[in-house]
């Protein structure tokens, strides 16, 4: 094995390792924000002895990967939801638009360089959202993880407080 792939899996062990001893919030150290935290980047490189630039291009493939896979998730428990006559076919299809509409809002937030600024871009976003649930008379069970709040590390940055089922946070609660 090279020393990529042997780092690799070193990550994937001591991640898993993390969260079966409880940690609570990794999505605050979310691997498309290494811009605000390279610490651990450049740490990992570091200790053995690799390219910054190729450790930060592991971190992103595996956020790709986990993207992905929720996307799919999502989709199957909105799929079985209309299935299961929880949520109508049409109200899927605005979960599904709306998704796509706060993923590019979330990644205007990350691009934001203060805590106050993501801090006050994650408040009016978590209004919104609110306010859109209400209005098309969607339950928060069927809104929300899409790949912007609790993951495995690097899925994002959650917006606090009380959880959809799908993992995206709602509340007074504010990741930095």
């Amino acid at each position: 094995m090279n020393k990529i792939t042997t780092t690799i899996l070193t990550i994937g062990a001591v991640t898993i390792i993390g969260l079966g001893a409880g940690l609570v919030k990794l999505s605050t150290v979310s691997a498309d924000e290494l811009s605000t935290y390279p610490s651990i980047v450049q740490k990992i490189a570091d200790k053995f002895n690799l390219n910054v630039d190729e450790v930060k291009t592991v971190f992103d493939e595996d956020r790709t990967v986990h993207q992905a896979e929720m996307e799919v998730k999502m989709t199957e428990r909105l799929d079985e939801a209309v299935t299961d006559g929880q949520i109508t076919e049409a109200q899927k299809n605005l979960i599904t638009a709306k998704h796509e509409e706060i993923q590019a809002k979330m990644e205007e937030i990350r691009n934001l360089t203060t805590v106050e600024e993501k801090k006050a871009a994650k408040d009016a976003l978590r209004t919104e959202i609110q306010q859109w649930l209400a209005d098309n008379d969607i339950d928060l069970q069927f809104f929300g993880g899409m790949g912007m709040g609790m993951g495995h590390g690097h899925g994002g940055m959650g917006l606090g407080g009380m959880r959809g089922s799908m993992g995206m946070e709602f509340g007074p609660e504010i990741d930095n």
